[in-house]
């Protein structure tokens, strides 16, 4: 190192001299060529300085502090294809093939056929960074062209040919798929495969998103616009119509895909197969069911309507109804009423009883010694009697006396049912107050015409000893002394009579 504590008079030597010269030489090797340092630079104080203590080797090196490169374009390059360059309106590229010069401008750093040219800027202006890529395209050395940049900032909005960067709440913004090999968006995934459907009933047709194919495993969701008709089919965006089955693989009944309702449906390669439809249904209706149970069935539940029997009326016994015939000699037709008849009925665990009600069963109308179910009878034989009483009418065509006299009144009996063999009828006579009987009697002689039967009339009046006969013939064949209907002459008219009918 040269001598630098030199005094007044001191002698210069040869080695002093070549030591400071040295050290010149030292000095401008390291500070290299100062013909391209910037007069700036030149003229700073200290640069000179900074610049000496700061330099790079050649060969590589390592710096600190901050390296300030004032170049109009390509400041630093890597290489041949690399550069980092800035331009005037404040953006800073890093980029391959291409830099930015002043003024805002972009040009290739190389001449390629098919290279072309990519690169990411930070924008100053709105402090995004964006991208660029012009694809494989022919380059020429400085020849100018125009980026298209590409924001690579998050954004809430799923604009098109964005790159996918997550937002602060970590979210991926895309826009919609448009091909099947698209990434998806969560309203898409929700909404994939589902349509509104057209056509009718039996041939309903739906647009669906992105289907192009009927691949087998396909999954459609559809929103049916009318009821089913009888062997539906779908088809879907013009591909063809399909069968619509059911899980067991018979196609639904007339009407029970209902109009407004969702179902899901899997193609399985021929036809679409209904989801989630929870089994097949057998042919219980309401009626086959308890009241107040459900059942499920093609057309949803349904609410049982069968009785239940065993508690009404009796000790779990219950009313049977006749039978659709009635009795017949020798036998009574009962049924029991529609329902389930559980165990613990009349009889015990196990058994169910019925019982019917007549007020006319009972010991006194069966004849003594005869048994009708368990009940034996304590009537004992005779003749039936009836009474009663009626208003006599007027005629002047139904009887005839035998003396000529067609204008006789007479007396209508109903609802006796038994052919007679004795009536005796009587009326109280005004203004005498005192009554009237009359007995009929069946002579089995006949009148003039020899075709009716006479009718013998016996009156006896309220004095004693005084009777009258006479004797009348019936002028009409419907009148007759049956068990239905019975005709007598009199002599009265609008008067009550009542009556006693015995059998014959």
């Amino acid at each position: 190192m040269a001598k630098t504590d030199w005094k007044f008079n001191d002698i210069v030597t040869e080695t002093d001299m070549n030591e400071l010269g040295q050290e010149v030489n030292d000095a401008k090797a390291e500070l290299g060529d100062m013909s391209i340092v910037p007069t700036v630079a030149k003229d700073a104080a200290g640069a000179i300085g900074e610049l000496n203590t700061q330099k790079l080797s050649k060969a590589g090196d390592k710096m600190t502090g901050a390296l300030i490169v004032e170049a109009a374009a390509r400041e630093i390059s890597a290489g041949t294809w690399a550069d980092m360059s800035a331009n005037s309106t404040g953006f800073a590229l890093f980029a391959q093939n291409c830099y930015t010069a002043h003024n805002n401008e972009y040009r290739y750093s190389n001449t390629h056929a098919s290279l072309g040219a990519r690169g990411i800027r930070f924008n100053h202006t709105n402090a995004s960074v964006e991208y660029f890529d012009t694809g494989a395209v022919a380059t020429t050395a400085d020849l100018e062209f125009t980026p298209n940049w590409i924001s690579m900032r998050p954004d809430t909005a799923a604009t098109a040919n964005r790159a996918i960067l997550r937002d602060a709440n970590g979210r991926a913004k895309v826009t919609a798929p448009a091909a099947a090999d698209d990434v998806a968006r969560l309203d898409t995934v929700q909404t994939f495969g589902y349509g509104a459907t057209s056509g009718t009933g039996s041939a309903y047709a739906a647009a669906i998103g992105l289907v192009s194919a009927l691949t087998e495993g396909l999954r459609v969701t559809i929103k049916l616009h009318a009821a089913s008709g009888a062997n539906p089919t779908l088809n879907i965006n013009g591909l063809g119509a399909k069968a619509i089955l059911k899980s067991s693989g018979s196609a639904p009944a007339a009407g029970l895909l209902k109009a407004g309702s969702i179902y899901t449906l899997v193609y399985n390669g021929t036809a679409f197969t209904l989801q989630g439809e929870g089994g097949e249904y057998g042919t219980a209706l309401a009626a086959d069911v308890l009241a107040g149970k459900t059942i499920g069935t093609e057309a949803g539940l349904v609410t049982g309507t069968m009785p239940l029997r065993g508690g009404e009326e009796y000790a779990g016994w219950v009313r049977a109804e006749m039978g659709p015939t009635g009795p017949t000699a020798g036998r009574m037709h009962l049924r029991t009423p529609l329902g389930a008849y559980l165990n613990g009925g009349g009889n015990g665990v196990g058994y169910m009883g019925i019982f019917a009600d007549d007020p006319d069963f009972i010991a006194e109308n069966f004849l003594a010694g005869k048994e009708a179910f368990g009940l034996m009878g304590t009537l004992i034989q005779g003749k039936r009697v009836v009474t009663g009483s009626v208003v006599s009418s007027s005629s002047t065509s139904l009887f005839q006396s035998l003396s000529g006299n067609s204008s006789v009144q007479y007396i209508e009996i109903t609802g006796h049912g038994f052919v007679p063999g004795l009536i005796i009828c009587d009326a109280v006579i005004s203004p005498d107050n005192f009554r009237r009987r009359v007995s009929y009697i069946y002579t089995g002689a006949y009148g003039p015409s020899n075709t009716y039967p006479i009718i013998d009339e016996t009156i006896m009046t309220g004095s004693i000893g005084q009777t009258s006969t006479g004797d009348y013939y019936s002028t009409a064949a419907s009148v007759s002394l049956t068990a239905a209907l019975i005709r007598l002459p009199t002599r009265l008219a609008s008067y009550t009579f009542n009556y006693y009918i015995a059998e014959a």
